[in-house]
């Protein structure tokens, strides 16, 4: 697969391509009202390289990356689920 085919990416989205991450999307329902501080402290966390508000039964996304498949374990369940005002997490494993 080319990297034209993932579309058009920076010299950091590259370099993590290259080195064949492990990462994984994150819904986040967190409470209500909570959303933007929320985004805010998920914004700080290393490894989180994408965060967007939704509309819906959850309120954010994340994309998270990760050299492994433990880190990326680590990432979410200590660091991820431990944000203030977050609820409940569903994650989905890029394969």
């Amino acid at each position: 697969m080319t990297l034209e085919a993932y579309g058009h990416r920076n010299d950091f989205q590259i370099e993590l391509l290259l080195l064949d991450m492990s990462k994984a999307f994150v819904a986040i329902h967190c409470e209500t009202g909570k959303e933007n501080p929320v985004i805010r402290s998920l914004m700080e966390i290393r490894g989180v390289s994408e965060v967007t508000g939704v509309l819906g039964l959850y309120d954010v996304v994340i994309k998270v990356e990760a050299p492994s498949s433990s880190a990326l374990e680590e990432i979410i369940t200590k660091y991820v689920r431990k944000v203030p005002h977050v609820l409940t997490t569903m994650t989905l494993i890029v394969i």
